[in-house]
């Protein structure tokens, strides 16, 4: 394999917790990058932007992934991403218009009843995104994301990889 495959995750949220929607959010505004899109260098993102101009990988992936009573938050680095998650409108289309056949809302239904007890309308999924301002992501990612274990795996060449106590140091350096 000549690329190194490589997530890196904190302990997310629940899809109980009052921040759920606050660290999608957060998630979303991180996004997606690939080196193969024509305008990389020139994304938004200030994550995309040192990654591309330092040659540190080909792409990149944000993801939460939430339980009944935990969750996984990070990111995934591989060398090709065709999804491009960007900003708070394609999380909304993801969540709501991502309910395209009777399976994945049965699925939907299935998960949010036993997760939450309900089930969540689309007015509520967007009201709720709507809450969320810069102050509640700053605070969600200083409580989930400064100075916390981490869980960490990598296939292929990984021997350019940093240690664990190195990386999970470099987690306590973070400032938001």
């Amino acid at each position: 394999m000549p690329t190194c495959n490589l997530a890196i995750a904190v302990e997310g949220v629940s899809w109980k917790s009052t921040d759920y929607f606050t660290m999608l959010v957060f998630q979303s505004i991180l996004g997606n990058w690939d080196r193969s899109l024509g305008s990389s260098p020139l994304l938004s993102s200030r994550l995309s932007h040192i990654i591309s101009s330092n040659n540190l990988a080909n792409s990149f992936m944000h993801f939460s992934t939430s339980y009944s009573d935990t969750g996984l938050w990070g990111i995934y680095l591989v060398s090709e991403n065709h999804t491009n998650l960007d900003d708070m409108a394609q999380l909304r289309a993801s969540l709501l218009l991502g309910l395209d056949g009777t399976t994945a809302i049965t699925e939907d239904i299935g998960r949010q009843l036993v997760t939450v007890g309900k089930r969540f309308s689309p007015e509520h999924i967007e009201a709720e995104i709507e809450k969320v301002d810069v102050k509640a992501v700053q605070a969600a990612a200083q409580k989930y994301l400064w100075d916390q274990d981490i869980a960490i795996a990598a296939l292929g060449r990984t021997e350019g990889l940093l240690d664990y106590q190195r990386i999970r140091a470099d987690m306590s350096s973070m400032t938001w």
